[in-house]
């Protein structure tokens, strides 16, 4: 009723929910109402093309809960034994968690006339007629089933309430000096053991698309909470991102395939800009492409971003895409100067212009809430430790003490951070902006786990 949950026992209630294959007995929703905040309206008419949407009918403050429900439908797999079909609606191969969804939701069609009923309200696309007739809601139509998981389905790569975990096994593995390359290894790897979920939100589904969006969403076991990235005007519509941190030309080919094959064209002020700009279209391709390079030579090679950045992208190149959006405001700079600005960043600290490095981490934080609002959302907690690493290189504790609170209230936005997650993360994203060698690693994990701390033992007085 009041849009408040106990995200530390849901977390453990979805432990023992979720798992391989169908969801166990629902004990999330046996504790857990539904909710929709008063602050919003469901299924407006918008004006974009995107027929129904959600909007803001009083102001709405950054963080403030919009809506938490369960999934009328869910279907988890391991990707360690994943395989993969054909789908004729889709034109593609799919994941056997997306086949399996398809049959779950048969299985429920035929076992409830109100589940149906509610399924068949979903969106199919511009094909079919919306909403459904009466008397077609008990009926099996593959094709529109299909169609409805095309159109709604969330793909959620790893669940929110594992992040704690995640955590905790990467500070598990910083046992000493040397150890620092391998925890990092020991990290990434750990996403292949996450269950990939796909599941379908009733109310969720309703949020449009933005590549500027102003809310996010988290997972806990079969639950999906939404909640404002940034504050919101009444009369605004709430939109999410459906396509992460891509680039232009690479959202334009997903869009493509969207509305069952008819396409969908993006009305975001980046891509109406990008459109009529075909000069800025190919820098933002450059740029996507020379950081994705960048940091496959981090992962794979084990260079440094500086060095990485540099060999990926010439510096004078760089620096021409940045100087042609100079003048642009900084939500339609997006994310390739945050990008870039980045790898500037890295480049200038490590010919020992630091203070310039700051600035430039500055900047791409900037550029990045612009972009993608605050929250719970991990590029956020990346650039403001990166913050705290490049102001610390300068000997400016209070800085780096100002950007991990802020990095603290981001991971207290989902409600499910416990502070030692919290602090290892901190550790993991910091320490590489201030490290310019493996000499002094532990002393200087011991000033950033001393800031981290008194950071989040002061939010919590």
């Amino acid at each position: 009723q009041h849009g408040r949950y106990d995200l530390q026992a849901m977390i453990r209630a979805a432990s023992d929910e979720m798992g391989c294959g169908a969801m166990k007995q629902p004990k999330l929703a046996d504790f857990h109402a539904d909710f929709v905040s008063p602050c919003i309206e469901l299924a407006v008419p918008v004006n974009h093309g995107a027929g129904r949407g959600v909007v803001a009918v009083e102001a709405i403050a950054e963080n403030q809960l919009l809506m938490a429900s369960r999934a009328i439908a869910l279907f988890s797999t391991d990707e360690k034994v994943q395989t993969h079909a054909f789908d004729p609606y889709s034109k593609r191969y799919e994941d056997n968690s997306h086949a399996n969804l398809v049959q779950s939701i048969i299985h429920k069609i035929e076992g409830s006339q109100s589940f149906g009923k509610a399924f068949y309200s979903l969106s199919a696309g511009s094909e079919y007629s919306d909403p459904v007739p009466d008397a077609e809601e008990g009926m099996i139509d593959i094709n529109r089933i299909q169609a409805i998981i095309a159109n709604n389905a969330f793909k959620v790569e790893k669940q929110e309430g594992q992040l704690s975990e995640v955590a905790k096994e990467y500070e598990q593995h910083m046992t000493s000096s040397t150890s620092v390359l391998a925890s990092e290894r020991a990290f990434t790897n750990m996403k292949e053991y996450f269950n990939r979920t796909t599941g379908v939100w009733l109310n969720q589904s309703l949020l449009n698309h933005s590549c500027s969006p102003n809310c996010t969403y988290t997972t806990v076991g079969s639950f999906m909470f939404v909640q404002a990235a940034r504050s919101v005007e009444a009369g605004a519509e709430l939109c999410i991102s459906y396509t992460g941190d891509k680039s232009y030309a690479e959202r334009v080919e997903i869009f493509s395939g969207w509305l069952g094959g008819t396409g969908f064209a993006c009305t975001c002020p980046r891509c109406s800009l990008l459109r009529t700009r075909p000069d800025l279209a190919e820098m933002d391709a450059e740029a996507f492409a020379g950081f994705t390079e960048a940091e496959q030579l981090v992962t794979m090679d084990g260079l440094r971003m500086a060095i990485a950045g540099d060999k990926a992208l010439r510096p004078s190149c760089r620096s021409k895409i940045i100087a042609s959006h100079s003048e642009l405001p900084l939500h339609l700079q997006h994310s390739p100067i945050r990008l870039l600005k980045i790898m500037e960043g890295a480049s200038l600290a490590a010919h020992g212009h630091k203070e310039a490095a700051l600035q430039a981490y500055e900047l791409a934080a900037d550029i990045g809430y612009a972009v993608r609002g605050g929250g719970a959302q991990l590029d956020r907690l990346t650039d403001l430790c990166r913050l705290a690493g490049a102001a610390l290189a300068v000997e400016r504790p209070e800085r780096a003490k100002a950007a991990l609170r802020e990095a603290w209230r981001c991971c207290q936005a989902a409600q499910s951070m416990s502070q030692q997650a919290f602090l290892a993360l901190a550790e993991k994203y910091t320490l590489p902006w201030w490290l310019d060698s493996i000499d002094g690693v532990m002393q200087r994990r011991a000033v950033v786990a001393a800031l981290a701390t008194s950071v989040a033992k002061a939010k919590r007085s």
